[in-house]
């Protein structure tokens, strides 16, 4: 598999989204969890298969996002890079993004 580098925002991220579900529903937050991941790995093999956040911000510029299959609730918010992608942030999809960016 190319390179994926997982920042600890992200990390983060989906730690506190499986969290608040297996609050309620174990099964369901484990099933949201190989989700994520599973797009991890599918966006490390096709960086370019998600559209531009479009931040006007030079060092958010490259920002991507791609929604997590099955739960397109939660997009994934990436850098391609070379030869792989870097993850920087996992949010829900009604999140303002920029506000998400806020300080980063």
């Amino acid at each position: 598999m190319p390179p994926l580098i997982v920042r600890d925002a992200a990390r983060q991220d989906v730690d506190d989204i499986c969290s608040r579900i297996a609050a309620g529903n174990l099964p369901a937050a484990l099933r949201v969890y190989d989700s994520i991941r599973g797009e991890f790995a599918l966006l490390a093999r096709h960086p370019g298969a998600g559209p531009s956040c479009e931040f006007p911000e030079p060092d958010l510029a490259d920002l991507r996002f791609s929604p997590v299959k099955k739960y397109r609730s939660y997009l994934v918010i990436y850098r391609p890079l070379a030869d792989g992608v870097e993850v920087v942030r996992v949010i829900h999809a009604a999140t303002d993004m920029r506000r998400a960016f806020r300080g980063t």
